[in-house]
């Protein structure tokens, strides 16, 4: 998900554990909300230690976090300023709950648990292989991130469970860090789309949901502009045409509970549309204004995530830092530039023209593209290629391809009704366990592995156990629907409770 949507997910679930906790637990949730915050994004920030570490020590051929102190230096200053603006976004709502929140972050000054990337923190699958499979209705990555989840969460909360520890500055960022994980289950893997499937399949959908998830033309008239990509249709067509223009975006076996639950793969082809997304994003936002090519590496190391223009702010950060550093992630964005020019080259003349215009960069140029919304058609085309090729493997029966990031994730609100729909379940399903675990951290009540043992066996597994044991789907069909009609996050800040999930 987009670092705006985690924290949005944070902030909720914050409210809600401090609602029911009702002045009973050990402190304010929402007081540590930056140092959750935090967390959240070093989980993110820390793809850029790919970057760092190949340009910091190329011949390893792995990557080996070779952050030195002058790399870490730097993101000690960047989260200043990201703290900051996420206190100040505090104090507009309350002055004294920011002052609380400020004196927390000052003590936690350090960028030292920036580190290596791993794929479980985001439940990525780098390679596109059958060795995912194991027999079981619960693929290795998953399996693999939910215990790294789990891990995390016993370092923030289990290890000590003293007052002292659970308050601790250093605790709430890295359950930050573990809430992100959270979150990124129900938006980087097939869980909702399965989910939807099984509650259909018992019965308890009504029928213009299930029609406007099997996108329907002849119950929900769809704008031409909007009937292509991908959906995930409830009723498994007989057959696909890779060649029209809307392609079911899974594969499917012949029942919900036939179909593993798995994670999305995120590979080259997967980055090149975040990259063409960035870039899109940076030239449509920049208006009449022309960035500098310096500026266009910065953007391009993965610093900004967000594709937002950089703030005067970050410009002066970045003037005033080690040559060395700002000489690095320079490398890291021409880097990326070159990657991502190099993937284009060969597709086409309108590719080899988006290729041309990343390695030698044309402000005014660059201006034209952004008003034409040319790079972000490129981006279109790349996803509408793989696409394709999944509707051509989902035609035969020996193929089990895995879902694309870029196909299936749910990290930023759509365009289109019935992904609003996949959207606004997973923000709202992310909210709910979220305060569920700061429940169990923040709580009176000495916290103990059984604790969230009991909510990963409730939330964290393949929605068709889910509704043989833990709950019946008529009881959440009534939420499903809700998400129909109420975008995020209004949907949380009706502090719904999941009476599907009670105990």
């Amino acid at each position: 998900m987009d670092l705006p949507i985690h924290d949005q997910i944070l902030w909720q679930a914050c409210v809600l554990a401090e609602a029911r906790l009702g002045g009973s637990g050990l402190d304010r949730p929402t007081k540590y909300f930056p140092l959750l915050s935090r967390g959240s994004w070093l989980n993110d920030t820390n793809q850029v230690s790919c970057f760092t570490d190949f340009f910091s020590n190329p011949k390893a051929g792995h990557y080996v976090a070779a952050v030195d102190d002058r790399t870490h230096a730097f993101f000690v200053e960047y989260w200043a300023q990201k703290t900051d603006e996420v206190v100040g976004r505090l104090a507009r709502r309350d002055a004294g709950l920011a002052a609380d929140a400020m004196n927390l972050c000052r003590q936690l000054t350090s960028a030292a648990d920036f580190g290596t990337y791993t794929n479980h923190d985001h439940l990525d699958v780098l390679l596109e292989t059958d060795q995912e499979y194991d027999g079981t209705n619960v693929a290795r990555t998953v399996k693999g991130s939910l215990d790294s989840i789990a891990t995390r969460l016993e370092m923030s909360t289990l290890v000590d469970t003293s007052r002292a520890a659970r308050l601790a500055p250093v605790q709430a960022s890295a359950l930050g860090r573990a809430l992100h994980s959270i979150a990124d289950f129900f938006a980087h893997t097939n869980y909702v789309e399965l989910l939807l499937w099984a509650v259909h399949e018992r019965g308890h959908l009504a029928e213009p949901l299930v029609a406007l998830m099997n996108c329907d033309p002849r119950v929900w008239p769809f704008d031409p502009a909007l009937a292509r990509g991908v959906y995930t249709p409830l009723d498994r067509p007989s057959s696909v045409d890779p060649d029209q223009p809307l392609l079911p975006g899974w594969w499917q076996a012949d029942s919900a509970a036939q179909t593993p639950l798995v994670s999305t793969v995120f590979d080259k082809q997967d980055t090149t549309c975040s990259l063409l997304s960035l870039y899109s994003r940076y030239l449509e936002s920049m208006g009449t204004k022309v960035s500098t090519e310096r500026e266009l590496d910065l953007v391009f190391s993965i610093i900004d995530v967000s594709g937002a223009p950089l703030t005067a702010g970050a410009l002066r950060l970045f003037a005033r830092v080690d040559d060395v550093v700002t000489g690095l992630f320079q490398s890291m964005g021409r880097a990326a530039r070159n990657m991502l020019a190099g993937w284009l080259d060969g597709r086409g003349d309108a590719f080899a023209a988006g290729a041309n215009l990343l390695r030698t960069y044309d402000g005014a140029e660059a201006a034209q593209w952004a008003r034409a919304g040319r790079m972000r058609y490129l981006g279109e085309a790349v996803r509408a290629a793989m696409a394709q090729k999944l509707a051509r493997e989902l035609n035969d029966p020996s193929k089990k391809p895995l879902p694309h990031h870029t196909l299936l994730s749910k990290d930023h609100p759509p365009d289109r009704a019935d992904e609003q729909v996949r959207f606004s379940l997973a923000c709202h399903l992310a909210t709910e366990l979220s305060a569920r675990v700061l429940e169990w951290h923040f709580g009176s009540a000495v916290p103990d592995e059984d604790g969230f043992e009991r909510l990963r066996r409730r939330f964290l597994l393949h929605p068709s156990d889910q509704l043989g044991s833990a709950f019946e789907a008529k009881k959440l069909a009534p939420l499903l629907e809700r998400c129909t009609s109420s975008a995020w996050p209004m949907l949380a800040k009706r502090d719904v409770r999941l009476e599907a999930f009670a105990p």
